[in-house]
């Protein structure tokens, strides 16, 4: 009885979750409306009043990056996951952003890449999209986008940022180990060459008294 009732609790939650979708509000875009893109694409970020979680694999918007950190001064609690092909020194953007407090999160496994293009913006509004954060891709490339009104898919998203966020916080404990490992290598490694040049040295003189 018991797992009758657990079963349809999961099926009416399902339901729910997919009607909940069909129902959200959507704005498609497209290469046609590359004005309209991109400027709805900044206004998502300025309307943030709450939260704002980024996820973008490429970053070299300035205008994006001022976007951010005007809201991270507003009181939004903002977040960014960037690929590792983001964080060269030439790009700027990440030291841009670490300076006005900006928290950045960047995702560099050896075997993957962040190629997820999102914002979710307080906890209500999504905007999906293949676009990067990039000049080329808001006038040149064709490029399309959704900005969906749904608190569900708001949620969908950022489980999804979440679990990114943790991956990287792994990733970075795992570095960190290996960085402790390498110091303590070296500090053997030094070690060893000193008892050897003392060795070396304790038997130099040894033999220059013998003589």
């Amino acid at each position: 009885m018991l797992k009758r009732v657990l079963f349809f609790v999961v099926v009416f939650l399902h339901s729910a979750f997919i009607f909940s979708m069909y129902r959200a509000r959507c704005t498609p875009f497209a290469s046609l409306q590359r004005k309209e893109m991109k400027e709805s694409f900044y206004h998502m970020i300025d309307s943030a009043t709450i939260s704002l979680c980024a996820s973008i694999f490429t970053f070299l918007d300035k205008e994006a990056a001022r976007k951010l950190a005007l809201a991270q001064a507003r009181g939004v609690k903002v977040q960014v996951i960037m690929d590792g092909s983001s964080d060269r020194g030439a790009y700027g953007i990440r030291k841009f952003l670490e300076k006005f407090n900006v928290p950045i999160s960047v995702y560099s496994a050896s075997n993957s890449i962040n190629h997820n293009k999102y914002l979710i913006v307080d906890g209500k509004k999504s905007w999906i999209s293949s676009m990067n954060f990039t000049n080329p891709a808001y006038d040149r490339n064709r490029e399309s986008a959704v900005l969906i009104y749904s608190r569900s898919i708001a949620k969908f998203y950022k489980k999804d940022f979440q679990e990114t966020y943790k991956l990287i916080q792994e990733q970075a404990k795992k570095e960190q180990l290996k960085k402790i490992k390498f110091e303590k290598d070296l500090a053997l490694e030094r070690k060893k060459h000193e008892e050897r040049m003392r060795l070396w040295k304790k038997a130099q003189r040894n033999k220059e008294l013998c003589e």
